[in-house]
């Protein structure tokens, strides 16, 4: 049985410029078809294959939502550009 694994994506990339082949925007994980069919169908990520080369081998980009999923043993989780704590900050701080 596979250790669950959790990869943590952000709905803007740290790095600023949601380059193609940069591996903080885009992190590669061996996935099967069918698992990588199953996180593109939830629309909480994209899923390409990264070359014929090494097949089974995907990158995964945030889209424009945000929450978890999980499918067998790996959990994408996508974090929101702005800090809930920065949020929560803004929201106590308005009168």
């Amino acid at each position: 049985m596979n250790d669950p694994v959790t990869v943590t994506l952000f709905e803007r990339p740290p790095c600023g410029y949601d380059c193609a082949g940069c591996l903080v925007c885009r992190p590669q994980v061996a996935l099967t078809p069918e698992g990588a069919a199953a996180f593109a169908a939830t629309g909480l990520v994209t899923v390409t294959p990264t070359s014929t080369s090494t097949p089974g081998v995907f990158a995964r980009a945030a889209t424009r939502k945000i929450g978890a999923v999980t499918v067998g043993a790996l959990t994408v989780r996508v974090e929101p550009k702005t800090p809930i704590s920065r949020v929560i900050f803004d929201v106590g701080t308005r009168r």
